[in-house]
């Protein structure tokens, strides 16, 4: 255990099946976390997108959004037989690695973001006309990386495997997190920000301690979040550096010696 983060407070937003590992990673920083999550995720499947799941075979590229889009399609994979004709991406690090751990290969993946766009880039060279695309996916959720594909000549299927909610967390449980000390709380997503910001706006707390929740420093992991979080009136932001949970402490490290 190292003293890098000096006991600073950090409120974790992720959902609670996603948060241990960072939490582990800011408390053996010297860190002090607590899960706050923002998203809860269930699992929810169309009859569609369990064909589609099925028989991948018919797909030149299956494409997993998140960890969240392995963890609730295993079972509908062909993961023992999976077709050699059928190519692999992910859109970062932890995707991948959720798949390499189920026993697939990914074939491709971005370098440096975890993010639609970054995931594009590495098509930009590809020859994508009439190739037909199934991205794995929660129910909803941004168009850019299918309005991308399609721009390239792609076919693009979702299959649509879980859903995310907004938790309900009662008036005690957030003011007891202000109450203890929060010093920097971690986002990754733009839904759970717009939870976030949603669960402060529908709280029973007073103005000063909304104002004091809008003012806490948030570790966000884009400049897209970056311009949402102004949007929606967060006054502090540090963008990671690295996708994987070791940006964040290093993010929080940063932020905490600029202090």
């Amino acid at each position: 255990m190292s003293n890098r983060l000096q006991n600073i407070r950090v409120m974790v937003t992720r959902p609670v099946e996603q948060a241990a590992d960072l939490i582990e990673q800011i408390n053996n920083a010297g860190g002090q976390a607590s899960n706050f999550p923002t998203l809860e995720i269930q699992a929810s499947s169309d009859a569609e997108s369990v064909e589609r799941c099925k028989f991948v075979a018919g797909y030149d590229w299956v494409i997993f959004i998140s960890q969240n889009a392995v963890r609730y399609s295993l079972s509908l994979l062909p993961i023992s037989a999976w077709p050699l004709s059928t190519y692999i991406a992910a859109v970062g690090p932890t995707t991948s690695n959720a798949l390499q751990q189920a026993g697939l290969q990914v074939n491709r993946q971005p370098d440096n973001a975890m993010n639609s766009e970054a995931l594009l880039v590495k098509f930009a060279n590809e020859e994508l006309t009439a190739k037909k695309i199934l991205i794995v996916r929660g129910v909803g959720g941004r168009e850019t990386l299918a309005n991308g594909l399609r721009a390239m000549g792609a076919l693009v299927d979702y299959a649509e495997v879980y859903s995310r909610h907004c938790p309900d967390h009662d008036n005690a449980h957030l003011l007891q997190q202000l109450e203890d000390g929060i010093d920097i709380v971690t986002i990754a997503s733009g839904e759970t920000l717009q939870n976030f910001a949603d669960i402060i706006e529908n709280s029973s707390l007073n103005d000063q301690q909304k104002k004091k929740l809008y003012s806490c420093p948030l570790v966000i992991v884009s400049e897209r979040i970056k311009g949402l979080a102004e949007q929606l009136g967060f006054s502090d932001t540090v963008v990671v550096n690295e996708p994987e949970n070791k940006g964040v402490v290093n993010a929080i490290e940063e932020w905490l010696n600029k202090k």
